[in-house]
């Protein structure tokens, strides 16, 4: 039997809303996950002539984790940004008012449009998709050499298919307990599982939105002292379980 043991962490990762009943959702894929532990170290120094250090003593300051997620998903990005979701419905729009500018984007109220139609303000001319104006993903573009003047009012008729919105910056800070639900590669995959019992999110400090790359999300959060937490030997921050040798 060998002393050593190895440590190649995969893991699915978990969060559960902090010492309230219910599920614990899946992050997605965590590509990295990071506990650093923060201290103050302290010592007490030897002033004889041999120097050096008599005592030393670290006062912990904090224990962070550093999430790096690779799903950009509604439920990541609402944890992300502190945000709320809002789910919309799929339906249609009518006579949606707008003043044109030729070449700039109309952004309507509805994302993903289909079936547009867009009229001038007395709704007798029908301009004509591709030649008058073009429809992007977030409304319409008036074209240079079409029938609609700049400043003309417009409407746009239209569908639009159902949607998930973040509402960013809206929501408190909230603690959450996490699992991480791992195994271990380095020893043969065997199972390890770690609870960190109270934890809480700060906001994400960047989200590249145009990149050559997939985009991740980058989270920190600060595990808090769990007061529930009282048995002997109980830790307040975390355990580490994995198997006996």
């Amino acid at each position: 039997m060998t002393a050593n043991k190895s440590f190649i962490g995969l893991a699915d990762c978990y969060l559960k809303p902090y010492n309230v009943a219910g599920a614990a959702r899946a992050l997605g894929s965590v590509s990295a996950c990071q506990l650093q532990h923060q201290v103050t170290e302290l010592r007490q120094r030897n002033y004889g002539r041999a120097g050096g250090t008599l005592n030393r003593t670290d006062r912990l300051d904090r224990v962070l984790v550093a999430l790096t997620l690779q799903s950009v998903s509604a439920a990541n990005l609402a944890l992300a940004t502190r945000g709320g979701i809002t789910n919309v419905s799929a339906s249609t729009v009518s006579a949606e008012e707008h003043t044109a500018h030729l070449g700039a984007l109309i952004r309507t109220a509805h994302m993903n449009i289909s079936s547009v139609v867009v009229e001038d303000d007395a709704e007798l001319i029908t301009y004509e998709a591709g030649v008058d104006y073009k429809v992007t993903g977030a409304g319409i573009v008036p074209l240079e050499g079409g029938a609609i003047s700049e400043n003309d009012p417009i409407k746009i008729s239209y569908s639009f298919s159902a949607r998930v919105v973040i509402e960013a910056l809206t929501q408190p800070q909230t603690e959450w307990t996490f699992y991480f639900d791992g195994l271990n590669e380095a020893e043969g995959g065997e199972n390890t599982a770690v609870d960190l019992h109270r934890i809480k999110f700060g906001t994400v400090q960047n989200i590249d939105m145009i990149g050559d790359d997939y985009a991740t999300l980058q989270l920190t959060a600060e595990l808090l002292v769990d007061p529930t937490k009282v048995g002997v030997g109980e830790s307040q921050f975390y355990n580490w379980a994995h198997p006996s040798a």
